[in-house]
């Protein structure tokens, strides 16, 4: 191609064209492609189509004009800024990297439009061809229309993905969205749309989940507290109402659980949690179910009499604010119940204690007299059943009234006496210590009764009765039992002294 300025009245619309062939009748005839009388028409360098060619990006422009270095610099740049945007997360940074890249293709536009215009400048009238622009236009609209439609099926591609990846999301499948958002992240991180930069924070939720999901079969405490301390860093995820509803079932799993080692007030506190914090979820409504089963299974109790279960139970109802007025109005013959299941079972410190606390509490319950009397009766067998010394008969002292037996009692210690009766009837008695006496020593105890201490007289029905004499206020005193045989309509008397 020739370097020679354009001579002045030069046809401004025609251009030099590579494959031109001489039409002058001198024309050299060696070549067979350059015969007299043929050209070849083109448009190969109006400036205009070469610009338009490269707006594609793609520097077609120079290849039209045939500038193979320029289109190795310009392809090789651009390449350099596609690495660098993808290397560089340009999604994060779209301003900067597009910025850039179109930069490059406008310079590259007017680079080549440039070039065109100074070569066309350069050749001389003879070298120009007058052609239609119309092949070099069409190329260059599908150049243009090849990348634009290109980039926009790619980021119609990458939002189908993203699409896909947080609807597995939020499904709880984690393992399939991360497959996607790794896609997103990496095939499409050169579409610079937003949803890159959610698909990264995504994904770092999403393993976060992973990871409280995790966990031994059967550790409901301990995916407990991971769901919750991933609510507590994602409080507005994605997975968060999934995340709810994980923790609901934990706590009724938990409760079940519980359950199944008769941890009664566990089980429930673990079903109110899911009831209460977390309404609406599976597991609140299926701890709800176990509520109802179990506080059921504590009134049914109630007429089976079955050990201390219903009590139990009935405590754990009310402690965890469930069930809350039939619980209360119940717990008196729950409580009672399980008062004679242990005092049955020999457990005597355990039903005395319940015993106690039922006569505290329900003072006026129609159960209070039954109550008493099986708290003399746990007393006495606890007393039995520890170091004593032997309570004889009271000697016969006369005769009482038909069907009664009357024992009288002088109480000459200095110190408060109770006599506990287990028999027929079950009967406390206490006498008032004697305060003119005083404890004597084995050498010097008295014959006789000194008569000068507090007595009293004790009605009861005829029959075998367990007996216990022991100072209440005193626990260091022995205590004295024995089975009294207490004929009908006989009259006993017997009066007791402290020996030291």
């Amino acid at each position: 191609m020739s370097d020679v300025d354009e001579p002045e009245g030069g046809d401004p619309d025609r251009e030099a064209n590579s494959a031109w062939t001489p039409s002058r009748p001198d024309a050299e005839a060696g070549d067979p492609s350059e015969r007299p009388g043929r050209r070849v028409r083109g448009v190969l360098r109006r400036p205009a189509i070469a610009a338009l060619l490269n707006l594609s990006g793609l520097g077609a422009g120079y290849l039209y004009l045939h500038r193979w270095v320029r289109w190795v610099v310009h392809a090789a740049v651009m390449a350099a800024l596609v690495v660098g945007a993808y290397t560089n997360d340009g999604h994060a940074h779209p301003a900067l990297w597009v910025g850039a890249i179109g930069g490059w293709v406008v310079l590259g536009v007017a680079d080549v439009a440039l070039a065109a215009r100074r070569a066309r400048r350069r050749s001389p009238p003879e070298a120009r061809a007058v052609g239609a622009p119309s092949v070099g236009v069409a190329l260059g609209v599908v150049l243009i229309a090849a990348a634009a439609g290109g980039f926009l099926a790619y980021q119609s591609k990458a939002r189908s993905e993203f699409d896909s990846a947080l609807a597995a999301h939020r499904a709880g499948d984690c393992a399939r969205a991360l497959r996607g958002y790794r896609t997103v992240t990496t095939t499409y991180e050169l579409t610079f749309l937003p949803q890159i930069d959610r698909a990264d924070r995504n994904a770092v939720e999403c393993r976060s989940f992973q990871e409280a999901s995790k966990g031994a079969p059967g550790d409901f405490g301990g995916a407990v507290r991971r769901y919750r301390a991933f609510l507590e860093r994602y409080p507005t995820a994605i997975l968060a109402a999934s995340t709810r509803a994980r923790i609901g079932q934990a706590y009724d799993r938990w409760g079940d659980q519980e359950l199944k080692q008769l941890d009664y007030d566990g089980a429930l506190a673990k079903y109110a949690t899911a009831t209460g914090e977390f309404a609406g979820t599976p597991g609140a409504a299926a701890a709800e179910r176990s509520i109802q089963q179990l506080a059921d299974r504590a009134f049914g109790d109630l007429n089976t009499k079955d050990g201390c279960d219903a009590r139990d139970m009935i405590d754990a109802l009310i402690d965890n604010d469930l069930v809350v007025s039939k619980a209360q109005a119940a717990r008196p013959t729950a409580l009672y119940d399980c008062a004679v299941s242990e005092h049955r079972a020999g457990q005597e410190a355990n039903a005395i204690a319940d015993l106690n606390a039922f006569s505290k509490k329900y003072p006026d319950n129609p159960l209070i007299g039954k109550a008493r009397t099986l708290l003399i009766d746990a007393e006495v067998a606890q007393f039995l059943s520890g170091a004593h010394d032997r309570l004889d008969l009271p000697f016969r002292a006369g005769s009482a009234v038909a069907g009664k037996s009357v024992i009288e009692i002088e109480n000459d210690e200095p110190n408060r006496i109770e006599l506990l009766f287990s028999g027929p009837v079950s009967k406390s008695v206490v006498i008032e210590a004697c305060r003119s006496c005083h404890k004597y020593d084995k050498a010097h105890k008295p014959s006789s009764c000194t008569g000068t201490g507090p007595d009293i007289f004790i009605s009861l029905d005829p029959g075998k009765y367990l007996t216990v004499l022991h100072a209440p206020n005193d626990p260091n005193i022995w205590v004295a039992a024995g089975t009294w045989d207490l004929a009908d309509s006989q009259k006993y008397f017997e009066c007791y002294f402290l020996i030291s």
